[in-house]
């Protein structure tokens, strides 16, 4: 089974500790600099594609080099149903968009309610102030050109329908949000955030056991021959299946040697080539 050196370190431990005074100090502190993360992903990038600025940029060069085509290329009259078309196209898409928001939020929802699903699509639907701008602005464009040239306009967005929804997906690229799509529910809720659970089971179950039993063992060696050891250095070596054992790290001393002196360890194992792990306090055999 191959192995990976997962963490290698100083490993600097008050003498006497327990583990029962450890997991209250240990388990607030892994809270807090998962809180702490989620704060700083929510308020150093509200917006998840090119930041908070570019995309707003990006916008305003498309709309610019858009009118700039269509001056050039289009007569007055056919550029006023060019922009309608155009407005109804990214109205259709961004009402698409937020669709797919609140059928991703209802399929999250654990009880099917009718205020669970109202304040599901409240929060779908809670958009930007310059959102709206855009929804109201695409509105009175497209009312308006249908009901002067209701005929030209269908006729233009069955001839060039294609180029007008491209340009619509573009736009809701250059404004798409990361605090949907069940983000909101990662970052701003007290839960866990994906992919929590593992750590959490990885750091308590085995890390945690594994380093006091060492630093226990390395105590005691100190004792025993009274010297005191400056780096304390812990290499852990975990199969990439993930899979831990339950009795790691609660075991006897087979799984340990302590060593005075530099020094090499081979271990032949079947079906792979043999690695040398050297180690100036102790080693830990893969087994």
């Amino acid at each position: 089974m191959a192995v990976s050196v997962l963490w290698s370190g100083i490993c600097v431990l008050k003498l006497g500790q327990k583990s029962a005074r450890l997991a209250p100090c240990l388990r607030e502190e892994v809270w807090s600099c998962s809180s702490y993360m989620a704060d700083c992903a929510r308020s150093e990038r509200h917006d998840a594609g090119m930041g908070p600025a570019r995309p707003h940029a990006f916008f305003v060069g498309l709309v610019i080099i858009f009118a700039l085509v269509l001056i050039f290329t289009k007569p007055p009259k056919e550029i006023g149903v060019q922009v309608a078309a155009t407005a109804m196209t990214v109205l259709l898409v961004m009402a698409g968009r937020q669709c797919c928001y609140l059928l991703c939020e209802l399929q999250r929802l654990r009880v099917k309610s009718a205020n669970g699903m109202l304040n599901a699509a409240v929060e779908c639907f809670r958009l930007p102030r310059t959102s709206w701008l855009v929804i109201v602005t695409c509105f009175v464009l497209s009312f308006l050109t249908v009901h002067e040239h209701s005929n030209e306009l269908w006729g233009t967005l069955e001839r060039q329908g294609h180029v007008h929804f491209l340009v619509a997906f573009v736009t809701m690229l250059c404004v798409w949000r990361r605090t949907q799509f069940g983000w909101t529910l990662a970052t701003t809720s007290s839960g866990p955030a994906p992919g929590d659970g593992l750590a959490y089971s990885v750091f308590f179950t085995y890390y945690r056991p594994l380093c006091l039993t060492l630093q226990e063992r390395m105590t005691q060696y100190e004792q025993d021959n009274d010297v005191v050891l400056a780096v304390k250095k812990l290499i852990v070596l975990m199969p990439r299946s993930c899979y831990i054992e339950p009795e790691l790290g609660v075991g006897g001393d087979e799984d340990i040697e302590v060593a005075n002196h530099m020094d090499e360890l081979k271990i032949s194992r079947a079906g792979t080539r043999e690695r040398k792990y050297t180690n100036t306090v102790y080693k830990i055999r893969n087994g």
